[in-house]
């Protein structure tokens, strides 16, 4: 994993939960420039909480 984030003009996004998730991996859709997405298996295993529906993308997120 931290061989990937030593290469130039290559992004990558770890979620920490189901919802940022949803997020980060929409948001590495829409983007034009390579993403690679890391998953823990802990995600899948734990509740989500919140509206499904209003989740912020990496745009609205205060890293971005």
């Amino acid at each position: 994993e931290a061989q990937f984030t030593h290469t130039p003009g290559l992004k990558v996004v770890y979620c920490s939960n189901p919802r940022n998730a949803k997020g980060l991996l929409t948001s590495a859709i829409e983007c034009n420039d390579p993403v690679i997405f890391f998953e823990p298996k802990r995600c899948y295993r734990g509740p989500f909480y919140g509206d499904p529906h209003n989740v912020p993308t990496w745009n609205n997120h205060p890293d971005g």
